[in-house]
């Protein structure tokens, strides 16, 4: 994905606070213009980072990784 940075033109400013689950194939630009960006399979945990970008800070949230497991419904009842 992508995100858009709107800043004057020739002001450079820069990307920080990326955990190592997130990418970033540039941290540092000149101008406005987009930020990809890539997020890797969460495996665990929900969990969350907050990045510095451009001076304002952006919270990224991922929810846990799916287990597979389905609760069983509460009004479930066996009959033998």
């Amino acid at each position: 994905s992508t995100l858009a940075i709107a800043t004057a033109s020739g002001c450079t400013w820069s990307a920080s606070g990326i955990p190592s689950w997130i990418t970033m194939p540039a941290t540092t630009q000149t101008g406005s213009g987009p930020l990809a960006y890539t997020i890797a399979a969460n495996p665990g945990l929900a969990r969350s980072a907050t990045l510095t970008l451009a001076g304002r800070q952006v919270v990224v949230p991922q929810a846990a990784a799916a287990t597979g497991v389905v609760p069983a419904p509460a009004n479930l009842r066996v009959v033998r």
